[in-house]
């Protein structure tokens, strides 16, 4: 998350700004056994819900319990799904970071928009959101295999050193 926003906005995107904590919170979800990817939920929901929290005309806009039932909620159904499929597929990283992606942001949008009373909803924000899930989309594979040959055991490798003859 602190990657995340250091980054610049992509310019030739119309100020597109990654979004790189879903592709790992996925691919955690995914890999982690069921009480751990919940925990995991709820800490990156705790986490992104502190990061981005607002005071706007004296309280709160979004609060911080959203953000913990969103990722627990998206952490429980990446688990069932990697359970239905038999496993961690770069196909679930894949899709369920451009949906996780996609939901948390046009989430963010309407609780912000409901908290400050002006539900006025523009194409521009799907756009954007869109766009933004869309990069994740296609980032997801490559973090996937980075962080499969990292955490792969090493090959044994059989030597005839010491072997007897």
């Amino acid at each position: 998350m602190a990657l995340e926003a250091t980054l610049p906005f992509i310019p030739f995107l119309g100020q597109v700004h990654l979004i790189l904590f879903t592709i790992i919170f996925c691919f955690a979800a995914l890999v982690l056994p069921f009480s751990g990817a919940l925990f995991f939920g709820f800490i990156t929901g705790l986490l992104e819900g502190l990061l981005v929290m607002q005071i706007y005309d004296q309280h709160v806009e979004i609060r911080l319990g959203w953000f913990i039932l969103f990722f627990t909620l998206w952490a429980l159904v990446l688990q069932c799904v990697s359970d239905l499929t038999d496993g961690i597929r770069w196909e679930l990283h894949t899709l369920g970071t451009g949906l996780c992606t996609a939901t948390f942001l046009l989430g963010e949008f309407f609780l912000l928009t409901f908290s400050r009373g002006n539900f006025f909803i523009t194409g521009d924000v799907f756009i954007v959101s869109l766009l933004a899930a869309g990069i994740s989309f296609i980032l997801a594979p490559f973090f996937y295999g980075c962080l499969q040959f990292l955490l792969s055991p090493p090959k044994q490798v059989c030597t005839n050193y010491l072997a007897p003859l």
